[in-house]
């Protein structure tokens, strides 16, 4: 395994295998979503038989804890750690289905992955939130 993925509340192992696995709150139900590990890879393993809408925006939830996932840089992302030999990166990613973004936030540097990712280029990563009381991320 390349790198430990966590929840950024209980920091709570998410790929205990290989694969990113998440709780999806839909329809007041959970159901486990699995992501594949590698960066800009949209492969997704649904429990049950989940149907999805374009444009529709999920609910991630850790699995350990419940808390949601959802990003403090934008409301439509979600956002996961990796570790990775010590350190700590941010995963943020489009909870939009069919949008295609992913990015990894180090120490003062963004890389973009996906063919959406252009649509974030405005966004203040390391600033203040966009969202009243969040303060610094």
């Amino acid at each position: 395994m390349r790198g430990s993925y966590l929840c950024p509340h209980c920091r709570a192992l998410l790929n205990p295998h290989e694969e990113i696995i998440l709780l999806l709150f839909r329809d007041d139900a959970k159901h486990l979503v699995a992501f594949s590990p590698r960066v800009g890879d949209y492969t997704i393993h649904k429990s049950g038989n989940i149907h999805f809408e374009e444009g529709e925006v999920a609910e991630f939830l850790c699995p350990a804890c419940h808390v949601s996932l959802s990003s403090k840089v934008a409301g439509d992302l979600g956002e996961i750690l990796k570790e990775d030999d010590g350190i700590v990166t941010r995963i943020n990613f489009s909870r939009t289905y069919g949008k295609k973004a992913t990015f990894v936030i180090g120490e003062g540097e963004v890389e973009g992955f996906g063919p959406d990712a252009p649509t974030y280029q405005e966004m203040n990563w390391f600033g203040e939130s966009r969202f009243p009381g969040e303060g610094q991320i």
